[in-house]
């Protein structure tokens, strides 16, 4: 049952990518950031308590024991 799930990886080779690709993928990433940036200072997450309920899969932000924010969510790891 647990077969795979505990097996040694094999080491993926690194992709060698063509410049018009790197750029791609470097102003991906710079978006990325940025939007994290700015949803992390509009919501200050650092600072807000959270909630994931599992049986109904929403997430709360919450500030001062209220919700500011709800969303569907899903676990994608552990």
């Amino acid at each position: 049952m647990f077969g795979n799930l505990f097996k040694k990886r094999k080491k993926q080779m690194p992709i060698e990518l063509d410049p018009e690709q790197d750029e791609f993928l470097g102003l991906a990433i710079q978006e990325y950031n940025q939007k994290r940036k700015e949803t992390h200072k509009k919501y200050d997450f650092d600072k807000q308590a959270w909630s994931f309920e599992q049986d109904t899969n929403v997430f709360q932000l919450l500030k001062d024991k209220k919700v500011i924010y709800e969303a569907d969510g899903q676990i994608l790891g552990s």
